[in-house]
């Protein structure tokens, strides 16, 4: 496997400290049961929690709300967005959270959105990655497909049922108010 990863990628050290720490947190394990090095193992496999991560956790907002703030942005744009949201966010009072919450989940999708073109960025500038038919399912695409869903499921269940396009202007109280009544099952 690590002679695989040489090939397309031409950076074992990454894969081995990257693996060594997926070790350590039990996301995946080695056929030898080691949990320090997978060097000296010749298979690894995904644990339980590590699909658990994968499946459900990447592509939840709560936890894509809370990992963006650890994730280096490569782009200044994508940058400002995402601090204009934060400062955006932070002035919402508790009382607020219907518009807290909308304001997260909006620059939640700004990141999930960057790491989408940061995939498809990296992997069309690989010509090695190219050759393999493993890589043509891109695995932020389907983070993003199931983040769009919880983020629906949270408006609707928040009583919007609203969809906000980043280029429109948020809604102000008076619409929102008005977009709920017209959505009420009493109106």
């Amino acid at each position: 496997m690590i002679l695989i990863f040489e090939d397309i990628f031409d950076n074992v050290s990454d894969f081995i400290s990257s693996c060594n720490k997926l070790l350590k947190k039990k996301l995946i394990e080695t056929n030898t049961k080691l949990t320090e090095d997978i060097q000296t193992s010749s298979h690894i496999r995904i644990t339980s929690s590590g699909l658990y991560y994968l499946h459900n956790l990447a592509n939840r907002f709560v936890y894509i709300d809370l990992i963006l703030f650890d994730t280096p942005i490569d782009s200044d744009e994508c940058f400002k967005k995402i601090f204009e949201k934060t400062i955006e966010t932070e002035k919402y009072q508790d009382f607020e959270k219907k518009e807290k919450t909308l304001s997260r989940l909006e620059r939640s999708q700004i990141f999930v959105e960057y790491l989408v073109d940061q995939e498809k960025m990296e992997l069309c500038s690989n010509v090695r990655i190219k050759n393999f038919d493993d890589f043509k399912d891109l695995l932020t695409e389907s983070i993003y497909e199931k983040f769009i869903s919880d983020k629906e499921y949270i408006l609707n269940q928040s009583g919007k049922n609203i969809h906000v396009d980043f280029e429109q202007e948020l809604l102000n109280e008076e619409d929102v108010e008005q977009r709920v009544q017209a959505d009420s099952p009493m109106s």
